[in-house]
């Protein structure tokens, strides 16, 4: 499914990985091999949605002052780095609002907090991701 080889080997390991912390929640409805692959099937479309959420937020980036952000196989693990080191209000706004898709007040209701709060820590967010994903931020983003 995923066109990838690679790709594919990580999502099997994921999958098993998860089938092997739920299955006391194998009931025995279908077979182990039906429970297995439909694991492995939720794992693959929660992938996709993964990769979904960090090419929007790329983009977002991208539609900054900042130069292009990296682009290639390590710009999602280089972005999933840079957004661990925020702030997590700054790294909930920017996700919200940057990969939700969110309107600032929807994602401060969400969070429950102040809209002028949200709106500076999407700003701040986004400033440090620039300069992590720009390679300026190596201590912080």
């Amino acid at each position: 499914m995923s066109g990838d080889p690679a790709q594919a080997d990580d999502l099997v390991q994921e999958a098993l990985i998860r089938a092997y912390g739920r299955i006391g929640r194998f009931a025995g409805a279908s077979s182990f091999k039906t429970w297995l692959f439909a694991v492995g099937y939720r794992e693959f479309l929660r992938g996709r949605r993964k990769a979904g959420l960090i090419s929007r937020l790329l983009e977002t980036l991208a539609q900054g002052e900042a130069p292009e952000p990296p682009r290639g196989p390590d710009a999602g693990m280089d972005l999933q780095r840079a957004l661990s080191a925020l702030e997590p209000p700054e790294r909930a706004a920017v996700l919200l609002c940057d990969a939700g898709g969110m309107s600032h007040p929807e994602a401060a209701e969400a969070m429950d907090a102040p809209l002028g709060s949200v709106k500076t820590y999407v700003r701040r967010g986004r400033d440090k991701l620039r300069r992590a994903m720009e390679g300026d931020g190596d201590d912080q983003p």
